[in-house]
């Protein structure tokens, strides 16, 4: 019956415009967030191979001199970067890339990226770990919001009911339904991703079986966070009574506005932390009136 349930639901979503269209588009942009981590990846692996040879070859040919003296000459140390830095950067803009080491002293690290970056910088950037994280659970909302209201404004949902089918093995069904509609797109998407890091070079020095095991458990990672909002989909569909109320599509809203702007609620009137008003007594108010 599971399966029955969720091969209706894929013929469903398989034919429907908005799943095609939102989907390729967050393909592409996925995509496009993937390709542009590997250059940078590749890029910025030559810049600092490319440096630690310049202060080999100075440390090389500082001459003869005493030990101690040569430890606090100091040497410049690159910080690897990350194969998965291909499909997330995580904080490494806002964390330096080189350390100065010198003797009897502790530095900390420098060139951090965050600070050449512009204003816009603050809006995030193009990713593939951004698309799956903000605009990916938009699409799973899309997709199951409307799961459990159109069966019961159709009256079908009390027939499937009344026929034998358990609500565990509709939820299951449903669920197992739009997981295949987002594996045909996520797929695709980690075949290339993965073609994408070793063709670019984003996986040099890395061996073929790390590099697959990593991004294994990084898809593992990223099915059980969209698991959790199509179980949640399709909760609020259970529970809710029409698939026109307005009030989902405001959520939907503020919560894109929260992924995408942080510190909007801060910014609009009304809403957010209140500025704090000034407490003046009766008297005190009375006796201003009287002096204007």
């Amino acid at each position: 019956m599971i399966r029955a349930i969720a091969r209706k639901e894929w013929m469903e979503l398989s034919r429907d415009g908005r799943f095609l269209g939102a989907g390729a588009l967050v393909f592409l942009l996925a995509t496009v967030g993937i390709a542009v981590g590997a250059l940078h990846v590749r890029d910025s692996r030559a810049e600092r191979e490319a440096g630690a040879r310049l202060t080999r070859q100075h440390w090389l040919e500082q001459g003869e001199k005493n030990p101690h003296s040569a430890a606090h000459y100091g040497v410049w140390a690159f910080k690897p970067e990350s194969v998965l830095a291909t499909f997330d950067r995580g904080v490494e803009p806002y964390l330096g890339v080189a350390v100065y080491l010198e003797a009897h002293k502790r530095n900390a690290t420098q060139y951090r990226p965050a600070a050449d970056a512009t204003a816009a910088a603050r809006f995030g950037e193009l990713t593939g770990a951004g698309v799956l994280q903000l605009l990916l659970p938009l699409l799973i909302i899309l997709l199951t919001y409307s799961a459990f209201t159109t069966e019961r404004e159709q009256g079908t949902l009390r027939l499937l009911l009344s026929s034998g089918v358990r609500r565990h093995q509709l939820v299951l069904g449903k669920a197992l339904g739009v997981g295949l509609a987002l594996a045909a797109l996520l797929v695709p998407l980690f075949v290339v991703a993965v073609v994408l890091v070793v063709g670019l070079g984003g996986g040099a020095g890395v061996s073929p079986g790390e590099l697959l095991g990593r991004l294994s458990g990084l898809a593992l990672g990223y099915g059980l966070y969209l698991s959790g909002f199509v179980f949640l989909g399709l909760a609020v569909s259970a529970r809710a009574r029409t698939s026109r109320g307005p009030w989902w599509c405001c959520w939907a809203r503020g919560w894109s506005t929260r992924c995408w702007c942080p510190g909007s609620r801060w910014t609009r009137p009304g809403r957010g932390c209140r500025c704090p008003r000034r407490r003046t007594s009766r008297g005190s108010w009375r006796r201003t009136t009287r002096r204007a």
